[in-house]
């Protein structure tokens, strides 16, 4: 999309992007043209994208983003890849596309999928979004209806001019997000995202007491910490004993998070046995 905007090919990305869409995105650019040219947008830039919160937990500066993307006469694309972050977070306005994953607000993790995403873009871009839009109208009877809108002619009869060419139903997976959204509205969203932040600023002060080092300090739910023992092996060893530690990243480097659902035992636990492997290794 940026790159028919733009008409430009190449992509820069700042901070920690979700290796799997990092790898889809050089899926992408195998058949598209252009490079991913690191973190900085030249005059070649279709667009800058930037994940926020990143893959490690930082909290990028936008605005500070969005100057660098209009110096380079870019695309600003934020990606979101925990929405309840956005009912703490500032609202990512200044993008100029804006997609995510929904999946947990009113979704099942579903063994993979499907799941729902969402996908916003200012009203000039509105044609060149892919898939199919949805707008609310009358029929001849005056009567509220639903309709596919700003549908192109390419997109039926000129398909390789299309934006999309192949689209899933996910009615039911929306559907299940709006009810969900519905129920919370924004004062609930709002609470659960902060309820969030509480859980994750009660795990990381129990492992810094418990003498373990986090990287940032300025993170919604997911935080990187360092560990003493080789983080893979630590993340193997707790799966044995039915704790699901975290995502195990280069070397001691472990990927933790804590949601609504979890509990003050269930950091307890966690923080125990990391302490104990770190012991084992000592002895060792």
């Amino acid at each position: 999309m940026a790159k028919r905007i733009k008409q430009r090919a190449n992509v820069a990305i700042h901070g920690e992007l979700h290796p799997h869409y990092f790898e889809t995105l050089k899926t992408y650019k195998k058949h598209i043209g252009g490079h991913v040219q690191g973190s900085e947008p030249d005059d070649t830039t279709a667009c800058l994208i930037v994940q926020y919160p990143d893959f490690h937990g930082n909290i990028p500066n936008l605005e500070e983003l969005r100057k660098k993307c209009d110096a380079a006469g870019c695309l600003m694309v934020v990606v979101v890849t925990e929405i309840v972050a956005l009912g703490l977070l500032p609202a990512p306005a200044m993008a100029d596309i804006v997609c995510g994953e929904g999946q947990s607000i009113g979704v099942g993790l579903q063994f993979g999928g499907p799941h729902v995403g969402f996908f916003a873009t200012k009203k000039e871009y509105l044609r060149q979004m892919p898939g199919r839009l949805c707008g609310a109208t009358v029929d001849a009877d005056g009567k509220r209806s639903f309709v596919l809108t700003l549908s192109t002619r390419e997109q039926h009869i000129r398909r390789e001019k299309a934006t999309s060419n192949i689209c899933t139903n996910v009615g039911l997976m929306a559907t299940a997000f709006t009810v969900h959204m519905g129920l919370l509205g924004e004062t609930g969203f709002k609470q659960l995202a902060q309820l969030n932040h509480q859980k994750a600023c009660e795990l990381a002060d129990a492992l810094e007491a418990a003498g373990f080092k986090i990287e940032i300090k300025n993170f919604f739910n997911e935080f990187v910490v360092q560990l003493t023992t080789d983080a893979k092996k630590t993340v193997k060893d707790l799966a044995k004993k039915g704790i699901i530690a975290g995502y195990a990243l280069d070397g001691n480097k472990l990927l933790v998070n804590a949601t609504e659902t979890t509990s003050s035992e269930d950091i307890r636990r966690l923080v125990a046995e990391l302490g104990t492997q770190t012991k084992i290794k000592e002895v060792a």
